[in-house]
């Protein structure tokens, strides 16, 4: 299990976009990939779908972490903690950004299949 905080800061909006809005925090780790995970927010833990790495769809390689918390769509501050649960997959370019957005909402499904078990 590993623990990640961090101060959020202003993406592209490129996952609102989508219909994926997610907070983003700079990160210099090692970890890269998709995962499973939780953030705490209003003193409870909440699930979440983590981007840990480059975007490579986007031929961004900046490392972000980005994440999209399940069924939330209230405030979350400038900082935030965020514990990083099941690696789901790799990271991959997509032919496309429709292609990425169907492998988030898989992606997604099995977080939220995760939390329920």
């Amino acid at each position: 299990m590993t623990i990640i905080s961090g101060k959020i800061v202003k993406g592209r909006g490129l996952g609102k976009k989508m219909g994926f809005p997610t907070l983003n925090i700079p990160y210099k780790g090692s970890l890269r990939g998709v995962f499973a995970g939780r953030v705490f927010v209003d003193g409870k833990w909440l699930s979440c779908a983590l981007n840990i790495g480059p975007r490579p769809t986007i031929n961004d390689e900046k490392v972000f972490l980005e994440a999209y918390i399940i069924d939330w769509d209230g405030d979350i501050g400038e900082g935030v903690e965020i514990e990083v649960l099941d690696r789901i997959r790799d990271i991959k370019k997509f032919d496309s950004l429709e292609d990425l957005k169907v492998q988030i909402a898989k992606d997604i499904e099995f977080v939220r299949m995760c939390a329920t078990e």
